[in-house]
């Protein structure tokens, strides 16, 4: 969020425990006004070009204390006053200011003297030798991008890109009401593989949060899909673990071998909730034949060895199902 061009944020006395973060303020006369208020939390924040970054006063025997300011950026022309008793660092880190004149020492980013603040007796006592990262990285979803029907394994596929952080971190979540969130899995990348097979068939979001290596946040949500189940697939012949001679089951085999003497008529039975569009048969790899109806059925003739069949189920929304099994075939 970006304030400019106005008075800033004014907040007044009985307004308390406000927290003020990810935020911008620039060409204002405040950036932020605190007059008798308390207990308020500012974070992340850049104040430059301001008359005033923050000034907290107290009136009217009011409480202006107990506040937390830490891990901003100031700028202005008198960066901050305050008349209360309140922290401006966090025990470790404090905020940049752009008027420090300390020395840091032992090169640890932060100065080795405290920054007065004026106005009363505060203190940043880890004034930061450089200004902090404050903007969050640009993250952006494309898959899925709404209105999808999707099964099975679902890659997930989004556009993140940082002003310092070559690399952000993305936390993935999904939700099937837009209010409960439950974490998927936390990554750096583009992309993500989704196993939904054991999740309930019904309308779903994604949220991707994409983190810079300063902590910034900013988040993408897709558009409402559908996950249905993946296609139910069978090979019903040949029955694996058993010899066929001339398409006819002879015996089971020791050691589960599957053996198929001459030729034999591949059937498989498959279905799902919106239909089947296609079944691939392929040997080693290799495509050998496509059944756009039922029954879906192959034959296979002459081939001479050990090899994998492989059976490939596409549903009308071209969600994927497959399964195999290595046959010895003769003949």
């Amino acid at each position: 969020n970006s304030i400019s061009n106005g008075a800033g944020i004014d907040v007044w006395e009985h307004y308390r425990n406000e927290k003020i973060t990810n935020c911008i303020f620039y060409n204002n006369y405040y950036g932020i006004h605190f007059s008798s208020s308390y207990n308020n939390y500012v974070s992340n924040c850049s104040f430059h070009d301001n008359k005033y970054g923050i000034v907290n006063d107290c009136c009217c025997g009011e409480k202006c204390s107990n506040s937390l300011f830490y891990r901003n950026n100031f700028a202005n022309s008198i960066n901050a006053i305050d008349e209360g008793i309140n922290k401006w660092d966090n025990g470790y880190k404090g905020n940049y200011w752009s008027d420090y004149s300390g020395t840091d020492e032992n090169d640890d980013g932060i100065g080795d003297i405290p920054y007065n603040i004026s106005g009363g007796i505060n203190k940043d006592m880890h004034p930061l030798i450089h200004p902090i990262d404050v903007i969050p990285p640009l993250i952006e979803i494309t898959f899925p991008n709404g209105g999808e029907t999707l099964a099975g394994n679902i890659t997930i596929r989004w556009n993140v890109s940082d002003n310092n952080d070559e690399s952000p971190t993305e936390e993935i979540y999904y939700s099937n009401d837009g209010n409960t969130w439950h974490l998927i899995d936390t990554v750096a990348g583009n992309e993500y593989t989704w196993d939904t097979s054991l999740l309930p068939v019904g309308n779903y979001l994604i949220k991707v949060i994409a983190i810079d290596d300063e902590g910034n946040r900013n988040s993408d949500v897709s558009g409402e899909f559908t996950i249905i189940s993946p296609p139910f697939i069978k090979v019903i012949k040949p029955e694996e673990g058993y010899l066929y001679f001339y398409n006819r089951k002879i015996f089971r085999m020791p050691n589960n071998m599957t053996v198929c003497i001459g030729r034999i008529l591949i059937k498989v039975w498959t279905f799902n909730d919106v239909g089947i569009k296609k079944v691939e048969f392929y040997v080693d790899d290799n495509l050998m034949s496509t059944d756009l109806v039922e029954p879906y059925e192959w034959i296979w003739k002459m081939s001479f060895g050990m090899h994998h069949l492989k059976i490939v189920v596409y549903d009308k929304y071209e969600n994927v199902n497959s399964t195999g099994m290595y046959i010895w075939k003769f003949l």
